[in-house]
């Protein structure tokens, strides 16, 4: 049976993430994070509106690991203009220069594997 980090868990819940968000950050099935949820008798927590709320920890997370403002919007269901907004109230940059610099520099960044030559 897998190992999860319930401490993990339990962070993320008290942060107001729903299942499949924890889930997402903890890289585990949502089924083992509802499992968690409800053996410990927790109710679920609503992810967002109907109006597509951001959810500024995931949002901030998402962001570091270098997402896109058209990719973050699709998670949580709102128009790229509206992660924009969010970046500029938390002073956080756009990540498209960034992506754009590790894509030309992907075999500086992860050079080929060479293997051993025995002689």
């Amino acid at each position: 049976m897998p190992k999860y980090d319930y401490e993990l868990f339990q962070n993320l819940y008290d942060k107001k993430l729903n299942d499949q968000q924890v889930a997402l950050q903890a890289n585990c099935p949502a089924s083992a994070v509802f499992k968690w949820r409800k053996k410990l008798g927790l109710p679920k927590n609503v992810a967002r509106s109907k109006q597509g709320k951001i959810i500024k920890p995931l949002a901030k997370a998402l962001h570091d690991d270098c997402l896109v403002d058209n990719e973050i919007a699709k998670i949580f269901h709102c128009s790229p203009s509206s992660i924009e907004k969010w970046r500029g109230e938390e002073n956080l940059p756009s990540n498209v220069e960034i992506r754009k610099w590790a894509e030309e520099n992907s075999a500086i960044l992860n050079p080929p594997k060479r293997r051993a030559v025995l002689v």
